[in-house]
């Protein structure tokens, strides 16, 4: 397949959970751009389709080194997944301003970086595609982790004006029920989605726009519209 031809994607945190379950299934279609601050399990993934980048997206400078480096690498750029974020068990009070920083960038700075720095790139696809990983502490927050609810709630934000504004991405937001992975481990799995059960169904719905909530996220949708006080209960179960 002449290069000009395959279709590129470009997925941040893919070394482990959602984004490497992603990771693969793009494989099987894409020539994918897998970008994470370590190997992780990438290293058991030998494919002529995969290239993978070490970048820190918490830090500026590092992002724009990746923006340059995507420019010069690849022609075009046919998916974005902005997939990359982390839950800090931190409240506002414990005045840990480094660590509530480095959620802010990671989680909400980096994806609009991204999303923003791509677009002419991703505008020279013929049918290009923004994927957001939302969640449902984005309308409900957890009280032992604030911070992360205040960047899923700005950066719902930021998908819906993607999605108005930008009518030549399809933009899609994801709002996942809770997953398997090492961000809920604490909590425990038992009865939780597995990452590669939700890239499938994200791959399945790869061609839609606006958001999908998937599996139990669904009642937390109406929850938040109907009962919110119950919805914030069943967030805090266990805090």
């Amino acid at each position: 397949m002449q290069q000009k031809n395959r279709k590129y994607a470009l997925v941040t945190g893919a070394s482990n959970g959602i984004g490497l379950a992603l990771t693969k299934q793009l494989l099987l279609t894409h020539r994918v751009i897998a970008i994470s601050r370590t190997a992780g399990e990438l290293a058991q993934l030998p494919s002529t389709n995969l290239t993978h980048w070490v970048y820190d997206l918490s830090i500026n400078n590092q992002r724009l080194k990746l923006l340059e480096h995507v420019k010069t690498e690849i022609p075009h750029l046919d998916l974005l997944i902005n997939n990359a974020g982390i839950q800090l068990e931190l409240t506002l009070e414990d005045l840990n301003w480094d660590s509530h920083q480095y959620e802010v960038a990671l989680n909400l700075m980096a994806p609009i970086h991204l999303s923003l720095g791509l677009e002419n790139l991703l505008l020279k696809a013929p049918n290009p595609k923004i994927i957001n990983m939302g969640s449902v502490l984005g309308f409900s927050h957890r009280k032992v982790s604030p911070m992360y609810s205040i960047t899923k709630s700005a950066f719902h934000r930021f998908s819906q004006i993607l999605h108005t504004d930008h009518k030549n991405i399809n933009v899609l937001e994801i709002i996942p029920p809770m997953v398997a992975t090492d961000m809920t481990k604490k909590r425990g799995h038992e009865g939780l989605l597995k990452p590669d059960n939700l890239a499938k169904i994200i791959i399945s719905k790869i061609n839609k726009t606006g958001v999908i909530y998937v599996g139990k996220a669904k009642l937390a949708k109406w929850l938040y519209k109907l009962a919110p006080t119950t919805l914030s209960k069943l967030m805090n179960k266990g805090n």
